[in-house]
């Protein structure tokens, strides 16, 4: 749906002032920590605290699951078919798409 009755105007007078004042507070970060490195140290013993326990609940989380799947795998039990070959040797190729598209042309 083409419409010619619209007009674009430019944000670029509100964009780039954004843009600086981004720029500025990051500066102002950097110039804050590098005045006082005790927070700096701080801040990555609270990352470090964060990653391991991010690290501890995945290992728990995949703990559980491991337990819990053992006793779905006693019930459900193991299914196979009857009278049926699994030999490697009767298995066919699959066609791809590119193939039926030139027996088509």
């Amino acid at each position: 749906m083409e419409e010619s009755n619209l007009k674009r105007k430019s944000v670029m007078t509100k964009g780039v002032p954004l843009l600086f004042i981004g720029v500025a507070a990051i500066v102002a970060v950097i110039v804050y920590i590098s005045l006082n490195p005790e927070i700096l140290r701080d801040l990555a013993w609270i990352a470090m605290i964060v990653i391991v326990a991010i690290v501890a609940i995945a290992v728990i989380l995949f703990a559980v699951m491991t337990i819990l799947a053992i006793p779905f795998y006693f019930r459900k039990g193991e299914q196979y078919q009857e009278g049926v070959s699994y030999n490697l040797k009767d298995v066919k190729p699959v066609k791809d798409t590119s193939d039926r598209e030139k027996e088509e042309e």
